[in-house]
């Protein structure tokens, strides 16, 4: 999961202006993919076969 925040200074006081939370999608079987380690990988297949 990536989240991207942007914030912007006014009159000394700070303020979330944007925020954007993006998770992978497995598009053969049409759920989010959650990898259990930092190195996981989806594994995919030519063809649609898992």
């Amino acid at each position: 999961m990536r989240e991207t925040t942007f914030l912007r200074r006014a009159e000394g006081v700070w303020s979330i202006t944007h925020e954007h939370v993006s998770l992978p999608f497995h598009l053969e079987i049409l759920q989010p993919w959650l990898p259990a380690g930092k190195d996981d990988r989806p594994v995919l297949t030519a063809g649609g076969g898992a």
